[in-house]
């Protein structure tokens, strides 16, 4: 799919950089369920810290957009639009 998708695509580097990415989402997925002993616990607490460092991410994102609305530099139905979107993201990081 990858190289389908890069064939019709005016920077089919986006395509293969996208594509590593999911790749490695996937194999880190595979290895923590594989894996047992020390090495799932390594898995399962660098996918903590990294779910954590997101949501963190997101918050920052929400709070800087809130900001921006308030003092009226951002339209406030584009701001509920983005924090729509964040808030998306957020609840799927917390399941």
């Amino acid at each position: 799919m990858q190289r389908d998708l890069a064939k019709d695509h005016p920077n089919p580097d986006i395509c293969s950089d996208v594509g590593a990415r999911v790749i490695d989402l996937y194999r880190r997925r595979i290895d923590g369920r594989s894996q047992t002993g020390e090495p799932v616990n390594l898995v399962r607490k660098t996918n903590e810290i990294e779910r954590e460092l997101l949501l963190a991410g997101l918050k920052a994102e929400r709070d800087e957009i809130f900001h921006l609305a308030r003092t009226r530099e951002v339209d406030h139905d584009l701001a509920r639009r983005l924090v729509r979107e964040i808030d998306l993201l957020d609840a799927r990081y917390r399941t």
